[in-house]
């Protein structure tokens, strides 16, 4: 008994269609969902970027030709073009809001430190100092105000905020003549950075206008520091655990902080950024290697360099805006590189495999039913 070659054709196309499906599917589970985007440099070896607005501009600092740190800032029209400020002098960008105003100090031959607002119409804008010798600036937030570190009269390091009417006001510390350092600001005014505290150790803390300057805690260990803070008040940095390793935390008002662990094998891990969609970037590693990860609490961490299949690189993920997009920090085969990823918005959603391979078999089988059902013996 056989079938005839015309039922056996029936059989072969529903072969080849499943085949063809599950060929497509295959490439799109593991089809990456960024699109990289190395950002060059500006004629030197070195390059950091540091920060990014939901525009898509970034900014952070590249050596030059003659081997100078300079400011800089890329968009995808432009490219990186180096700031100007300051001259010749060392020079670091180190945020942009929505605006396109960009914080960020420098440091003459001499070691005098400057902190400076750029505005991209009203150009730059030096920050003054608390009375002390250095300072530098952190975070920029969409209300034009800058946070970051000066040195005061008494030679103490401490946290400051910084707007065009007030000029720079110290934030304290969490004890008398400790230093403090602030990191990042929100919309909202309120700032996150580490501060000494009566053990002298440096731990994370939250200030505001009406509150003053409140520590956050750890994780069980003797040190915390806090990176970035969201416009929902979520904060993230890093602390020591019970083993003193440091540890990626998320810390917010209703249940305090949190370990989001490590990748599988690391033995440490430092949240960097975070957006307003709670999803959280950093650096998970050990013996010296570092790997980027994205966390939130649905997914949990996850490795970008596996996503994107740069698991032979070295890299660390800086900062994520509202649109998802993350800048990583990256180091392969002795060169370092800024990268932008970018959502691949032409990738289609992949259905789930086991509802699809349920699909195709009761269609492939109704088919070939009814096939069945005309089959003659020749």
């Amino acid at each position: 008994m056989h079938y005839s070659a015309k039922c056996l054709l029936s059989y072969g196309i529903v072969h080849k269609l499943i085949c063809l499906f599950f060929l497509v599917f295959s490439f799109s589970a593991h089809a990456s969902p960024y699109i990289v985007t190395d950002l060059g440099n500006l004629g030197g070896s070195r390059v950091s970027a540091l920060d990014l607005n939901d525009s898509g501009q970034v900014v952070g600092y590249a050596q030059t030709e003659s081997g100078e740190n300079h400011s800089f800032v890329w968009d995808s029209t432009n490219g990186m073009v180096d700031l100007g400020v300051y001259g010749d002098y060392t020079n670091y960008a180190t945020a942009i809001n929505d605006y396109g105003q960009i914080s960020g100090h420098a440091r003459s031959p001499n070691y005098e430190y400057y902190s400076y607002i750029y505005d991209p119409y009203t150009g730059v804008i030096d920050l003054g100092s608390l009375g002390g010798q250095r300072n530098d600036a952190s975070d920029i937030n969409n209300n034009g105000k800058i946070v970051g570190r000066a040195g005061n009269e008494e030679g103490a390091s401490r946290a400051y905020i910084w707007d065009e009417t007030n000029g720079m006001q110290d934030l304290g510390s969490l004890v008398l003549n400790g230093s403090s350092h602030a990191f990042s600001i929100n919309d909202h005014n309120q700032v996150v950075g580490a501060a000494q505290n009566h053990t002298h150790q440096h731990v994370a803390f939250i200030w505001n206008s009406i509150q003053g300057m409140k520590e956050i805690g750890t994780l069980g260990g003797s040190k915390s520091q806090a990176w970035e803070i969201n416009n929902s008040g979520t904060v993230v940095g890093q602390s020591y655990n019970t083993e003193s390793k440091n540890r990626a935390f998320v810390w917010d008002y209703n249940s305090g902080m949190g370990d989001i662990g490590v990748l599988d094998g690391d033995d440490y891990s430092k949240a960097y950024g975070l957006n307003d969609s709670g999803q959280v970037v950093g650096s998970s590693g050990s013996n010296g290697n570092s790997r980027a990860f994205i966390w939130d609490s649905t997914n949990g961490m996850q490795d970008l360099g596996e996503i994107l299949g740069y698991t032979d690189w070295d890299l660390s993920a800086r900062a994520i805006n509202n649109n998802g997009d993350i800048l990583l920090r990256g180091y392969y085969n002795g060169q370092n590189k800024a990268l932008l990823l970018t959502l691949n918005e032409q990738l289609e959603p992949v259905p789930e495999p086991t509802l699809v391979s349920l699909s195709l078999l009761a269609l492939s089988g109704m088919f070939l039913g009814n096939r069945r059902e005309k089959m003659f013996l020749s």
